[in-house]
């Protein structure tokens, strides 16, 4: 299977791109980044303007063509530069 077939059965409907896919001994290792629109705020709704850092998930999947998958995302966490919202920062969220 190639990188981009790999890429539109893992992320197919996503706000998420591909980075790299790497093999290794225990199987396939996935790194992908969420770019998606900035998320709104889970506290105030608001939407969000700055990026606070980013941080890698790591994933266990089920195999695809009979080996084992892993797939490390990296997500963005965002200030809430909202005054009154008691959340300072947040994780945008994939599905």
């Amino acid at each position: 299977m190639g990188v981009e077939s790999l890429a539109d059965v893992l992320f197919s409907g996503f706000d998420v791109r591909l980075t790299r896919v790497t093999e290794a001994a225990e199987g396939l290792v996935v790194e992908a980044v969420a770019c998606g629109p900035p998320p709104c705020c889970p506290g105030c709704n608001s939407e969000a303007s700055r990026v606070h850092s980013s941080y890698e998930r790591g994933l266990a999947g089920l195999p695809v063509n009979g080996r084992s998958v892993t797939v490390r995302l990296r997500v963005r966490r965002f200030f809430c530069d909202r005054g009154r919202c008691r959340r300072r920062t947040f994780v945008e969220q994939v599905a």
